[in-house]
């Protein structure tokens, strides 16, 4: 669509009406023209259709003779006027974008900036507006709260704060209602309540009453603006409009982070009032907690109350509009006969199908809706649909959608906020555009109001990068920290920035930034999840006190949360040995929880600290018997009952017999072919330690060389953390071995060994080398 400024020509607008005489000469030679007298007359008479008729027809044939352009737009002038009267705003735009190049007078200019307005182009709106001001003929009085309210809309929050300071004194229902509209849109929200407080008639009650609420919910009053719905309801006398203020309340609810007071509901559902008994079970229907459910509720009630002025709206929501009864009294007067019913049914039936998840549908009832009502139905309808087609992950449909929004209102916010929603698209699906797609609504939308949002996004965005790209992301949270944030952006950039230092493996910066997000948004949605990451911090840094203190506050004060099963958990690692750990295992270990059963593994580790030997072994007894077999923890258990037995013999004197029993049960760890690298060593390991603990050294000393033998050299390669931790105990084998091999003076197998050992991926490789180097110096041993 061409740009608005092409429709404009400021210099030679002023050159070209500032001369009276031309004007002049322009009626009195189109004063001949029958058609002109008579939609000049019409024009007069408010006969604003047959005007618009004659008119055009004496433009088209200026336009055919190739009249001056001060004949044209003398006529184009009282043309729109007519347009614009009559409600023809459309056609206003649609002569624009095919007639360009005419220089608008004053008059004309007016009438273009409300045809703009009217169609929802609030961007050139304020445009023409700003080309309106200070010119001949122009008046600030009756321009100045139209033009603030087109910069409020365009996103221009500064502009039109700017603009109210010039407009002059309010006085009309309407005024207020558009100065408070200005106000809500630049979050002055005390403002707009009180703009709205001065409108006493003239002005729809919903319409105030929806303000209101909107407003009180953005200031966090939620219950105060579900109060003020509520008394509507109740003093309402009209049934339409009662309805119409219950679904007010269902939006309001939607808005907010609370719910409407259930408790007045019910009790007017179950009262005597039939009209509010009737509205609060229909409110109570329409919100049912259970969405799965919801369609049988809504059927079951549509069954109690076929008859009632609620029934056709619960039809629209379950599909069954056709399924009413079809006599003439039956439907509201007020739904009937008028092209909004339409409008209504069809919204409802594409809104529904977008809640079922039905979202290919959705679309194509939203494309047909877009053809429907006015300028904001169009719109909105095509916007939805845009929505309903980035739901069906159809991202060719989405561009479609968005060109024709596009095309309809170029610079409108919808515009923006579809270009924000398909960088955070793209983004959860890794694709490379996210990055273009915030990066322009950012650049192209400077006081948008989710301009923050879109900053945030993409320092996401850069965070979850492989590899991540967290100087990029820093940048952006500091140009974030220099601007006037709410207190919602504020807390979200707090906790993106906890990640920025954790994944840029700053430990004390994260310490820090993790601390003071604790302690100055204690009432934060992220707290669990910080808590945990600090505390996890805590516990590796062996500062088990305060992680326990953490580990316990996520597990108590946030039992809805993602982390409630393993908080507990970690609490429990993280206690000290005693009666108060035991206690915390058992809960684990014994409850319904969905980690019982590394409960019972911790409870046994736990007694095995203690030395309390046996009942270490029945509780690693109970995990082998209920762990699924062939798991980890079935490994883990089997080599922790060894592991008993070995320590129970070495705390009763290097106790032959339970060494004996240890070194079994390694070595029937040790022969289970379904048992992982890491268990065999692991088992074959501490198998020979128990027999080195019987004196059979040289037994030990041939497992120990097994595996150091079987394992491969570092060309092989070892990169997971499960290969690091199985290479330990190769490493382990081997300096075993060495230390067998000194007691025996065998100083050429020893540093063969070593010099084997050297050749491993490990982190004890150079200790090898080294070990060898100095046996080779310490003995003379050269091949």
């Amino acid at each position: 669509m061409k740009s608005f400024r092409r429709w404009f020509s400021i210099a030679t607008c002023c050159s070209l009406w500032l001369s009276a005489g031309e004007t002049a000469r322009a009626q009195e030679s189109l004063s001949d023209l029958p058609s002109f007298r008579d939609g000049c007359r019409a024009l007069a008479d408010a006969r604003y259709k047959t005007a618009a008729d004659h008119l055009r027809q004496v433009w088209e044939r200026l336009e055919i003779e190739g009249a001056g352009e001060v004949e044209k737009e003398f006529v184009t002038t009282r043309l729109f006027e007519a347009w614009v009267k009559n409600g023809d705003t459309d056609h206003v735009v649609e002569w624009l974008d095919t007639n360009p190049s005419l220089d608008p007078s004053p008059a004309r200019l007016r009438w273009t900036a409300l045809a703009l307005q009217e169609q929802l182009r609030f961007s050139d709106a304020a445009e023409a507006y700003s080309l309106l001001r200070g010119l001949p003929g122009a008046s600030e009085e009756t321009t100045g709260l139209d033009h603030a309210f087109c910069l409020a809309m365009s996103g221009d929050a500064a502009g039109a704060n700017e603009q109210m300071q010039l407009v002059a004194p309010i006085t009309t229902p309407a005024e207020h209602l558009q100065a408070a509209l200005v106000a809500g849109k630049t979050s002055n929200h005390e403002a707009a309540l009180n703009w709205l407080e001065g409108i006493e008639e003239a002005v729809d009650s919903v319409v105030k009453l929806n303000l209101q609420s909107w407003n009180l919910i953005q200031l966090g009053r939620s219950t105060e603006a579900f109060d003020k719905i509520l008394t509507a309801i109740e003093e309402e006398t009209v049934n339409e409009i009662r309805l119409r203020k219950f679904l007010l309340l269902e939006q309001a609810e939607k808005t907010s982070p609370a719910i409407a007071p259930r408790e007045t509901l019910r009790a007017w559902a179950s009262g005597e009032d039939s009209h509010l008994a009737e509205g609060a079970s229909f409110f109570l229907a329409i919100t049912g907690s259970d969405q799965e459910q919801l369609p049988v509720q809504l059927t079951e009630w549509l069954e109690q109350h076929n008859e009632s002025i609620y029934a056709e709206e619960v039809r629209f929501r379950t599909g069954k509009w056709e399924e009413g009864p079809r006599d003439t009294n039956s439907t509201p007067p007020s739904f009937t006969g008028i092209p909004e019913f339409s409008v209504h049914a069809q919204f409802a039936l594409a809104s529904a199908d977008y809640r079922e998840g039905l979202f290919e549908s959705a679309v194509q009832r939203f494309v047909d809706l877009s053809e429907l009502g006015n300028p904001e139905n169009r719109h909105r309808s095509l916007y939805n649909a845009a929505l309903a087609s980035l739901k069906a992950e159809d991202f060719e449909s989405f561009r479609l959608h968005e060109g024709n929004l596009k095309k309809l209102i170029p610079n409108s916010g919808r515009v923006a906020n579809l270009t924000y929603l398909a960088g955070l698209f793209r983004a959860a699906r890794a694709e490379s555009d996210a990055l273009a797609f915030l990066q322009t609504f950012i650049r192209n939308n400077p006081s948008h109001p989710r301009r923050v949002e879109a900053q945030l996004a993409l320092a996401e965005i850069h965070l979850n990068q492989a590899p991540a790209r967290p100087q990029a992301a820093r940048q952006i949270f500091e140009a974030l920290r220099t601007q006037a944030l709410t207190l919602v952006q504020n807390e979200r950039l707090d906790y993106t920035g906890v990640w920025l230092e954790l994944i840029d493996n700053n430990v004390s910066n994260f310490t820090e930034r993790a601390e003071v997000f604790l302690r100055e948004w204690p009432g934060s949605n992220y707290f669990p999840e910080v808590a945990m990451l600090l505390a996890r911090s805590y516990f590796a840094e062996n500062r088990l006190e305060e992680a326990n203190l953490l580990f316990n506050r996520v597990a108590k004060d946030f039992p809805e949360s993602p982390f409630a099963d393993l908080a507990p958990l970690f609490a429990a690692k993280s206690s000290a040995p005693g009666d108060s750990a035991i206690l915390a295992w058992k809960t684990i270990a014994y409850g319904s929880g969905p980690y019982a059963i590394e409960g019972q593994h911790g409870l046994g580790l736990l007694f095995l600290k203690l030395d309390r030997f046996n009942e270490a072994r029945e509780v690693f007894s109970e995990v082998q018997r209920e762990a699924t077999p062939g798991s980890e923890l079935h490994f883990a258990a089997i080599a922790d009952t060894g592991y008993a037995y070995y320590l129970e013999a070495l705390a009763a004197g290097q106790d032959e017999k339970l060494l004996l029993q240890a070194a079994g049960t390694f070595s029937d760890l040790s022969e289970m072919p379904e048992a992982s690298t890491y268990w065999h060593y692991s088992a074959t390991l501490r198998k020979a330690r128990c027999l080195e603990g019987i004196g059979n050294k040289e037994v030990a000393l041939e497992l120990y060389r097994s595996i150091v033998e079987s394992s491969s050299d570092s060309e092989s390669g070892f990169s997971t953390d499960e290969d690091l931790r199985t290479r330990e105990w190769v490493f382990r084998a081997g300096f075993f071995a060495i230390r067998i091999l000194e007691e025996n003076e065998d100083w050429r197998a020893a540093i063969k060994m070593a010099d084997s050992l050297s050749r491993k991926n490990g982190p004890r490789a150079i200790e090898a080398s080294n070990l060898a180097e100095q046996m080779r110096l310490k003995h003379w041993v050269w091949d």
